[in-house]
């Protein structure tokens, strides 16, 4: 019978070994012998008591496993196996771990280049990184110009280093791998892996803040969600989920709204507060969710965030089950009221809360050319669109995307009824008030147009006896300039237009305003006093200023209008100038200084 010892672990450095033996009940003349089928086990030697070996250097990262077999004549062999270390070219250290950042310092065994990084743990597979890695460098070698010697030369580590990762997601398994690399981007080592995990996200300090949740309009597909906090100067964050989402989230709202703030965190770009700023609110907000699925449940969901992107309140959560699929009303009703000359009080309400839609009025002429065409009214609205587009932004109106300007002169069915006080109509005019939906991505009609069923006329204009009579003041630039620099430094070489207003008796209240000559060669009186008095340009003004400066030389008209007790306008009034530097009054004083 033979009974031996296993012997320590041996380092990966190799050496000697030695197994302790000792045959029970030898014969004289029998020896013991020892054998091993494992190449890097080298002089066994068989002594007295003890079998000794030479173990080779381990060349690999994985520890390994020798067989040594001892036998003796009438006795059962014995298996002894003989454990050496793998080799670790590389030693890595993982400290200072938080929720965002560790450091990372490897300590090279030998010389060389190497290459470390941190992966995600999930997935990661340490045989195959090497070879993903170089058909990386490769890729940037090339965009770079460079051979791919010259690429790895300059990104691979050599030495002992210290690195921190770009950014870690928290509460998550990493792994810090590390290998040998050659000018050829072959391993030259076996991929060392040291795991390790981030911190979870704490909540921050908690303020006093509820936040309530209302869901109001809910049809199959849309719904708006009023959120309501009890302190309105809380930042905070809201957004809607799905069933699996918020399930998902709701197992870490902490590192979820961490994660979502210092992700948008550039090297260069805006600190932390402010992104949070920015991807919060404060106050009441009211949300319009169109793209929900019938049948299905989701989550409005709302939590306070602190400066620092840490929650600091309670997360509260509403559910809402949308209704199985329901048609579409793609109707409306109409209403008017305070019908006068030149304008009129109307109210569209759309039957389903889901329009997107636009609406207003077109006079019974039109209404006689367009009715029942489709393409009609398709080709009248677009025209309609680009002129507004032209009257709003001027040279800049072709930059717009005609969509884009569309989408913005829409209503939506979430806010409830639109209304409008119209105050440009012509006079003993019948009007008809029209509306449509349209489709939010390409700006077209996306239904047949509704009309009011029955229209309404304007009421016959009375022009009063009131009248505001303007008159020029025109002012040099570079006498503003010289009184204030600072103010008005950028006056300087321009002529700065200004009327004085002269109101007569019977006059309650005057508007004014100074056009170029071109732009209103065309425009009739009353389409001017309406567009003044609707805006209340100068309202009530005996002077006035522009406050821009015009290039001398330019012909402009003052034009004004007044309306007595009764609210019925005088005759527009008409003042042509042209904007001559002999014409201007000396200025002694800045005007309203």
């Amino acid at each position: 019978m033979i009974e031996a010892a296993t012997p320590a672990a041996v380092p990966a450095e190799g050496g000697a070994i030695s197994i302790d033996y000792e045959v029970k009940n030898p014969v004289e003349g029998k020896r013991l012998s020892a054998q091993s089928d494992d190449a890097w086990v080298k002089e066994l030697t068989v002594g007295d008591e003890a079998v000794t070996a030479r173990l080779e250097k381990n060349l690999l990262a994985d520890p390994r496993t020798a067989t040594v077999t001892l036998r003796y004549d009438g006795a059962e062999a014995v298996k002894v196996s003989v454990v050496q270390e793998g080799y670790l070219p590389f030693l890595i250290q993982v400290a200072d771990i938080t929720m965002s950042d560790a450091r990372m310092t490897v300590y090279p065994e030998e010389e060389g280049m190497y290459i470390a990084a941190v992966d995600f743990a999930e997935g990661f597979d340490a045989q195959k990184i090497a070879a993903e890695n170089k058909a990386i460098f490769a890729e940037h070698a090339a965009a770079e110009q460079k051979t791919l010697a010259e690429f790895i030369a300059g990104y691979a580590y050599k030495g002992e280093q210290t690195f921190h990762p770009s950014r870690l997601s928290p509460n998550t398994d990493y792994v810090v791998y590390v290998y040998g690399i050659d000018s050829e981007g072959e391993a030259t080592t076996d991929v060392i892996v040291e795991p390790f995990k981030s911190l979870p996200v704490e909540p921050g300090p908690m303020v006093d803040c509820k936040i309530d949740i209302v869901a109001e309009n809910l049809t199959s597909t849309s719904v708006k969600v009023v959120f309501n906090p009890s302190d309105p100067t809380v930042q905070y964050f809201y957004t809607m989920l799905d069933q699996a989402g918020y399930e998902d989230i709701s197992k870490d709202w902490p590192g979820y709204i961490y994660e979502y703030m210092v992700s948008q965190l550039t090297d260069d770009g805006l600190p932390l507060s402010t992104i949070v700023m920015l991807s919060c609110s404060v106050g009441q907000q009211e949300v319009q969710s169109k793209t929900l699925q019938p049948e299905t449940t989701y989550y409005a969901c709302a939590v306070g965030v602190n400066s620092t992107a840490m929650i600091n309140t309670e997360v509260a959560v509403q559910k809402i089950v949308t209704p199985p699929d329901s048609p579409i009303d793609y109707g409306f009703d109409f209403d008017f009221g305070e019908v006068t000359a030149t304008g009129a009080r109307v109210t569209v309400s759309p039957r389903d809360v889901r329009a997107f839609y636009y609406w207003n009025v077109m006079t019974e002429e039109e209404y006689g050319e367009m009715k029942g065409d489709e393409s009609k009214i398709a080709a009248y609205f677009e025209q309609k669109m680009i002129e507004q587009r032209k009257a709003q932004m001027g040279d800049y109106a072709d930059w717009y995307p005609l969509p884009e300007f569309i989408a913005s002169q829409c209503s939506s069915g979430f806010d409830g009824p639109d209304s409008y006080t119209f105050g440009t109509l012509t006079p003993e005019t019948t009007y008809y008030v029209y509306a449509f939906w349209v489709d939010e991505q390409t700006g077209e009609p996306a239904s047949v147009t509704a009309f009011s069923e029955s229209p309404f006329k304007t009421e016959k204009q009375v022009i009063s006896a009131a009248v505001a009579k303007p008159s020029l003041w025109l002012t040099d630039g570079d006498d503003w300039a010289e009184l204030n620099p600072l103010g008005y430094g950028h006056f300087k070489g321009y002529a700065i237009l200004g009327a004085r207003i002269a109101p007569a008796e019977g006059a309650v209240h005057w508007y004014s305003n100074i056009y170029k000559a071109s732009d209103i060669a065309s425009t009739d009186d009353q389409l001017l006093a309406s567009s003044l008095i609707n805006s209340k340009y100068y309202m009530d003004k005996t002077s006035y200023n522009l406050s821009y400066g015009v290039e001398w030389g330019g012909d402009y008209v003052i034009v004004s209008v007044a309306v007595d007790a009764a609210g019925a306008r005088g005759p527009v009034q008409r003042v042509a100038f042209k904007a001559e530097k002999s014409a201007a009054e000396p200025l002694e004083s800045i005007p309203g200084e």
